[in-house]
């Protein structure tokens, strides 16, 4: 299910915010890391929302969250024209 979303996100993300003369491939020691910041990120995320009792996010939410915050409007725009269609 993760995978999945992940894949979607990735595949949407690319698609629409990078030609594809600027796409790149990453090694994957490199995936790795980003996967690992972005579970351990996720968890810090889910302590903060338990202790002020606000809901907890999906990981698909938190991705939208996380990409973000790491990389700022454009992620936060395909989310918004994802939700439409």
């Amino acid at each position: 299910m993760v995978g999945q979303a992940t894949s979607g996100i990735v595949r949407s993300f690319n698609n629409q915010a990078l030609t594809s003369k600027q796409q790149r491939v990453l090694p994957l020691k490199q995936i790795k890391e980003i996967i690992n910041d972005i579970f351990n990120s996720k968890f810090k995320y889910d302590a903060k929302c338990r202790e002020t009792q606000m809901p907890i996010e999906t990981m698909e939410q938190y991705l939208y969250t996380y990409l973000t915050k790491k990389y700022g409007l454009k992620v936060g725009v395909l989310h918004s024209k994802q939700a439409r269609s």
